[in-house]
């Protein structure tokens, strides 16, 4: 019987040890699970920091390209704007050279053409080309002349006011010369010519048009309050290209009327005495080794009675 309970007590206490063991082989499995975790959790916070600083590396490599990238965007722009600006450069010469731009404005107002052809005439300086503006009291356009000093030429324009392009006077072309009014706001006289005798031309401003032209000596005088020139004309009676006619001239009607001739002897000159109304006619002139002095003096107001009237009704 006592050998019995041995048995039993035995038995009982191997079952309950293996529960132990059984235990401790679940808390020793549990354990190196739990390090193997650890160890996993510790490589991946390695990984993890190391992909850190590779994203922090690439984020610092993004925005070294993008500096570069808008470093290139404004190089670009800089490179455009120089073509650009190149091109207009380009541009403006072959305009220079060729001529003058087809001149336009938007809207037409005289303050803003008057400010346009200003800036244009800064540029066109550096070219040996100049625009000048003509003073006058008229409101309601502006008038310019351009002027190429490479070859001489200049032109005439008139710009109307509300007008975005100004308009070419046609024939209005003339060199080496100047330009003045004639009347003032109706009339403008060109002079041209590299000699003696000089070329005129006469615009109406109104009719935007050259009425008239005619070559005299350089002493033309408009009698006041008429059409009429009194003026020195190349005579056709000498061989002398040089001798002088005296003559009136209506640049209204573009006629001459001779009224002393010159001769293989003497010619004809003229001076005004303003201040007595007079003209007064001269000629020099030596014959048979003989000095002659020929004066002759008329009111202007007779001279304009006898030959200007006088020519209007033959015309």
């Amino acid at each position: 019987m006592k050998k019995t309970i041995i048995i039993c007590i035995i038995i009982a206490l191997f079952s309950t040890g293996c529960g132990t063991i059984e235990r401790i082989e679940r808390d020793v499995q549990v354990s190196a699970s739990d390090n193997n975790i650890s160890e996993e959790v510790d490589k991946l916070t390695v990984e993890s920091i190391e992909k850190d600083k590779e994203i922090k590396q690439l984020k610092d490599k993004i925005d070294i390209l993008s500096e570069k990238i808008n470093d290139l965007e404004d190089t670009n722009s800089d490179i455009t704007n120089q073509l650009v600006s190149t091109e207009e450069i380009v541009q403006t010469i072959n305009e220079f050279f060729n001529g003058y731009p087809d001149f336009y404005i938007e809207t037409g107002k005289l303050e803003d053409i008057n400010t346009y052809l200003k800036g244009l005439n800064t540029s066109y300086l550096k070219f040996n080309k100049e625009i000048n503006v003509l003073d006058s009291k008229i409101n309601d356009n502006i008038i310019f002349i351009t002027t190429d000093f490479l070859n001489l030429e200049q032109e005439v324009y008139i710009w109307e006011q509300g007008q975005t392009k100004p308009i070419l006077v046609p024939n209005s072309d003339f060199f080496n010369g100047s330009y003045k009014w004639l009347i003032e706001d109706e009339y403008i006289i060109l002079d041209c010519g590299t000699s003696e005798i000089r070329d005129k031309k006469i615009i109406d401003v109104n009719k935007k048009e050259v009425i008239s032209e005619f070559k005299c000596f350089n002493n033309e005088y408009l009698i006041p309050d008429t059409t009429y020139f009194i003026l020195n004309t190349p005579s056709e009676n000498t061989k002398d290209e040089l001798s002088k006619d005296l003559s009136v001239y209506n640049f209204i009607t573009n006629k001459y009327e001779v009224i002393e001739k010159a001769d293989d002897l003497k010619d004809w000159q003229f001076n005004i005495d303003e201040s007595n109304n007079k003209v007064i006619i001269k000629t020099y002139y030596e014959e048979n080794e003989i000095n002659y002095n020929i004066e002759k003096t008329i009111d202007l107001d007779n001279f304009v009675e006898i030959y200007c009237n006088t020519n209007e009704e033959n015309n």
